[in-house]
């Protein structure tokens, strides 16, 4: 969800989105960009919102409705259907999006045009031809174009007076043509320009546009070129009989075949001389190239020999020879002709059956020239088989999902609801996590054969949306781990959440589901899901299949029986909790930001995983963010954002560490370095010579206390002298959950639990207990005596009477003193003493204040400090 967009309601009545801001198209049903000589209606359901499509660069598909373009952000809201927030797509991850309403377009009888009585728009249509750099294609004819803020937006004729919208980003399209082919013979004028039709005109200064109608003769243009500068330039004409019929599901695939069977196919390399793709000389050298290693294809030849690319074959061998190009993504295969060909043909020889076509075997090859897989399928099926090509990207992904161990009953109900290998998006509110549990149980109890877990399909359109609603509920709860637990026999696998700590029920999922869980979670985070054996680790954008921008750490761990436990650590990349609510105490918040002002030396934070010890060091870095400064960051993984930090994420596996990372800040010119974590000697001892040569330097450590981290860095050998005069401070913290503000109960402490509270208290400082209930009544007393609040339960918390997390914090100042023991290296115990003399307070008694405050309980405290 991104702040600062309108969040839309599509539940309710349509309403207006307010006035647009400079650079936004808003109100996109009405402000379409209309080309020059057209004039383009509202749509007829008067929807503010339309209802839209996209094809996104990775090849899902979203549904929802369209809000509104940002052109200076080259963002496109949109509203996935159902959801209660808007995504913000960016150009960069859209290949199209799709207006579905057609809208009405009129010629305007202008600009020379001479207009007849009764003339409509399809005197103005024009073929177009849009080649994706994905390799798709979009064809059809169009009453006009135009290029807007770095997009195409296209108006495909739907009929004779009314068109289609299309939304097309220029980074998406490898080539464009709108209007027929040039012929090459053609004669032209004086300028070069087709004679026939109006001219193009030249780029708006005001509005940015660049007209890409051309007329019918008028030669192709490069939209890169033309968004660049302004200017037409002609390309390699893209021959009218090289196109083809647009493929979308298997009536046109065979409708094509057809086609095919009456055509010539034409030898590849009399298709690449015609194409210009290669010289009749070239071609020569490579038959010879062919013979000389008698098994090369002549494909392979031209590549070998760097006449022609891979790409540039593959897309000459549907276009020209009359083989269809196949997009397993949106065409269905057949699934008897899937049941006819075993996984074993389909993985060994890279081929995913289609369906049939006059009793032949269609089959979607990678290379379809290759007679190996061919007879291989033959010999398999005992039929004929009809070759067609698609990628190699596409087969492996149309073989996960159509082969990984379902039924063909199952196969037939997950692809009634889902087109392709397209993600299902997540429908916010449509169901509840624990209805979509239920139609698992009925589902599972329905198959018709055994539930068990390789007959269950980790596609299943029920599971997924579970998954999506899952990680949904659990970001919305602010979950911070999500436990999946496998159990033997037919027990139901269990997932629990940890919210403030601790670890709750949340659902429980049929037994037969349970390996298909797991490897749903497995795809999301692309880890091996064949693995069984070994521990996993991967992370999950699952901005790719809902719509939340949050990414999961996910952790896969093998239990006994061949089983898999899942860990997903929630990791919202947001912004830093200001420093003043991290819940410091105020004397110690002002040391610390005097601290944070010095031009260097080294500052740590201390404490189990888990005790928000990086949410403080972002706040203190949010407090020292400035233009003046120059901060580095070395993260793993990286969690929290903000604008000015240059944030760097680990990667040990190539040798990318933390010791690393520093060695390259250093180079790079740092005024603040903060380092993750200082796991290893070798890290501690650069940042201790970092912090010496005038770096501010933040980092962790993975300690008790503060008094415990010097004595842990001395026995890692560090130079006593070096780290003395390096360190300005530490802090070490906790978590506790904080009292739910709807429903606690206050109560009053008699003088035998004061009295107790004090001693415990006084025991770390030894200071005398009467002083601190004198200080403790000035500060909190109420009527004469203290008070403490105890959790009660409510809706608002679950009945848990907490609600969130609390931050108790014990901060160490380095003092003369304290540095001059350090030098000496000298024990904890006489550590300890100084920093007793010196005034710090210590973890539970920072505890014992924030209780008397009101904010938590003792057992909290108690609990978290030890």
């Amino acid at each position: 969800m991104n702040s600062g967009f309108p969040v839309i309601d599509f539940a309710g009545p349509e309403t207006g989105a307010g006035e647009a801001d400079a650079g936004v198209i808003a109100a996109p049903a009405q402000s379409w960009p209309a080309p020059p000589y057209l004039s383009v209606a509202a749509p007829a359901s008067g929807a503010l919102y339309p209802h839209a499509m996209v094809l996104t660069r990775r090849v899902s598909r979203l549904e929802g409705r369209l809000v509104e373009f940002l052109p200076e952000a080259r963002v496109v809201q949109f509203n996935l259907a159902g959801s209660p927030a808007n995504v913000a797509l960016s150009y960069d991850d859209i290949e199209i999006l799709t207006l579905a309403e057609p809208v009405a377009v009129t010629l305007l009888p202008d600009q020379g045009l001479e207009m007849q009585a009764g003339d409509r728009v399809d005197a103005h249509a024009k073929p177009f031809l849009v080649e994706f750099n994905s390799g798709n294609t979009l064809e059809g004819d169009a009453a006009g174009a135009v290029v807007v803020d770095d997009a195409l937006f296209l108006l495909e004729l739907f009929d004779t007076d009314s068109a289609i919208r299309h939304f097309i980003p220029l980074t998406s399209i490898r080539d464009y043509r709108l209007g027929a082919a040039p012929d090459a013979a053609a004669p032209t004028d004086q300028a070069g320009a087709a004679p026939h039709g109006p001219a193009v005109p030249p780029p708006s200064a005001a509005g940015g546009l660049q007209l890409l109608e051309v007329a019918a003769n008028s030669s192709a243009m490069s939209l890169d070129a033309a968004s660049a500068s302004g200017q037409s330039i002609t390309l390699a004409p893209l021959e009218e009989e090289s196109r083809d019929l647009p493929i979308t599901n298997r009536a046109d695939l065979y409708r094509a075949l057809k086609q095919q069977r009456a055509g010539n196919i034409k030898r590849l390399g009399t298709v690449l001389i015609e194409m210009n793709l290669v010289t009749s000389e070239q071609l020569d050298r490579a038959l010879e190239y062919q013979k000389l290693r008698n098994t090369k294809q002549l494909g392979q030849a031209l590549i070998d020999m760097g006449v022609i690319d891979e790409q540039t074959l593959k897309r000459a061998l549907p276009r020209k020879m009359g083989i269809p190009f196949v997009d397993l993504y949106t065409v269905k295969p057949d699934l008897d002709a899937v049941r006819d060909v075993s996984l074993k043909i389909a993985t060994q020889y890279h081929i995913m059956p289609v369906g049939y076509h006059d009793e032949a075997l269609v089959v979607a090859f990678e290379d379809p020239f290759d007679p190996v897989p061919i007879n291989a399928v033959r010999f398999a099926t005992g039929r004929k088989v009809v070759p067609v090509i698609t990628t190699r990207t596409q087969i492996d992904d149309a073989i996960l999902r159509y082969y990984q161990g379902a039924t063909s009953s199952e196969l037939r109900a997950d692809l009634a609801g889902s087109p392709g290998l397209m993600e299902i998006p997540f429908q916010a509110g449509a169901a509840p996590i624990g209805e979509l549990a239920g139609q698992l149980l009925v589902e599972g109890s329905t198959k018709p054969l055994s539930v068990e877990d390789r007959f269950v399909s980790e596609t299943d359109t029920t599971l997924v949306r579970l998954v999506n609603t899952m990680i949904i509920d659990a970001h919305q709860r602010g979950v911070s781990d999500i436990h999946i637990e496998s159990h033997g026999e037919r027990q139901s696998s269990r997932i629990r959440f940890r919210q403030d700590g601790i670890l709750s029920e949340y659902i429980e999922v049929p037994h037969g589901f349970r390996q298909a869980l797991v490897t749903r979670v497995k795809i999301m985070a692309d880890l091996d899901i064949s693995e069984h054996r070994r521990s996993q680790d991967g992370k999950i954008a699952f901005s790719r299949f809902g719509p939340l921008s949050i990414e999961l750490r996910v952790a896969v761990v093998p239990t006994i029986n061949g089983l898999e436990d899942i860990v997903l650590r929630l990791l919202s990349s947001g912004k830093p909790v200001p420093l003043e609510s991290l819940g410091i105490a105020s004397t110690e918040l002002e040391a610390i930001k005097a601290l944070m002002l010095r031009p260097y030396g080294i500052f740590l934070a201390c404490g189990p995983t888990g005790s928000g010890k990086t949410t403080t060091l972002h706040s203190l870095l949010s407090y020292i963010n400035t233009p003046e400064r120059k901060i580095w960051t070395a993260e793993d993984p990286v969690e929290i954002t903000q604008p000015g930090l240059r944030q760097v994420q680990m990667h040990p596996k190539i040798g990318w560490t933390f010791a690393a990372a520093l060695r390259s800040f250093l180079r790079a010119d740092p005024d603040v370095i903060m380092v993750g974590e200082m796991r290893d000697a070798e890290t501690a001892k650069i940042a201790i010579e970092a912090a010496l040569t005038g770096h501010l330097v933040l980092s962790t450590l993975h300690t008790n206390g503060t008094v415990e981290s010097i004595s842990r860095l001395l026995e890692m050998g560090m130079d006593t002298f070096h780290f003395a005069d390096s360190l300005l401070g530490l802090i070490a913290q906790r978590l506790v959950r904080r009292l739910c503000r709807t429903c606690f109960r206050k109560r009053q402490l008699d003088a035998t639990e004061i009295e107790a509270l004090a001693r415990e208290f006084a025991h770390q400082s030894g200071a005398a207990p009467g002083s601190v209930i004198e200080r403790w009544m000035l500060v909190y007393g109420e009527d004469g005596t203290l008070h403490v609040h105890d959790p009660v339960g409510c809706p608002e918390c679950n009945g848990k009477g907490y609600k969130g997390r609390l931050g108790v914090y014990e901060t160490l100042i380095a003092s003369p003193g304290l540095k001059r023991l350090m030098r000496a290296s000298a024990q904890a115990d006489e550590l300890r003493q100084q920093v007793v003399a010196d005034g710090m307070v210590f973890l539970r008694q920072d505890g014992i204040n924030k209780v008397l405050a009101g904010l938590t309980t003792m057992e909290q405290v108690r609990a978290a400090t030890g």
